[in-house]
C-alpha cells in the first residue's frame, strides 16, 4: 500500500509504466469536471471510474475487500474518508474471489488511515482495504479509482 499526496506522485513513477500513467493522468485531468463514470486510459488495462458525490459510511457499514486482476489507485476529489487497510493474511474470507467483480470480501480488524483532497492511495493485491469510512461529519466526499491492471 502508498498513500500521499497527488503532488508527490513522481517519486512513485518508477514502480511500473502503468502505474505512471495512472499517475500522470491524475495530475494533468481536472477531475472535478469530469462527470461521473468510466473513462479508458489504455482499455481494460488502465482505466478510471470518477464517482459522483456521496456520503461516507460508518465504519460498521464497511467491507473489507481486496482484487487480483486490478490494483486499485483511489484518489480523493473532494472532501475526507477514512480507508481501512489490513494485509489480506490477518483477515479471514467472508465472500471467496469473485472474478466478475475482482473482488474477495473479508472479515476482522485493520487500521484506519485518514485520506483528504488531494491524496491518492494505491491498493495491491495484498491489501485488504475498506474505503468510504465516515470522517468528518455531514461532509460529502467525491473520489475516483483507477484499476491498473497485473499483467
Amino acid at each position: 500500500m502508498i498513500v500521499d499526496s497527488l503532488s508527490n506522485a513522481k517519486t512513485y513513477y518508477g514502480i511500473s509504466e502503468p502505474i505512471k500513467k495512472a499517475l500522470q493522468y491524475l495530475e494533468t485531468h481536472d477531475l472535478r469536471a469530469m462527470e461521473p463514470g468510466r473513462y479508458e486510459i489504455d482499455g481494460d488495462a488502465l482505466f478510471i471510474n470518477v464517482g459522483s458525490e456521496y456520503n461516507p459510511k460508518s465504519a460498521d457499514e464497511g467491507i473489507w475487500e481486496a482484487h487480483r486482476a486490478y490494483i486499485d489507485i483511489q484518489y480523493v476529489i473532494e472532501g475526507c474518508e477514512y480507508m481501512g487497510y489490513a494485509d489480506i493474511e490477518t483477515l479471514s474470507t467472508a465472500e471467496e474471489y469473485n472474478q466478475d467483480t475482482d473482488t474477495t470480501l473479508f472479515e476482522g480488524k485493520g487500521d484506519r488511515i485518514l485520506v483528504t483532497e488531494g491524496d491518492f492511495i494505491v491498493f495491491f493485491p495484498q491489501d485488504g482495504h475498506m474505503p468510504g469510512i465516515r470522517a468528518c461529519i455531514n461532509q460529502k466526499s467525491r473520489k475516483a479509482i483507477i484499476k491498473v491492471k497485473i499483467s
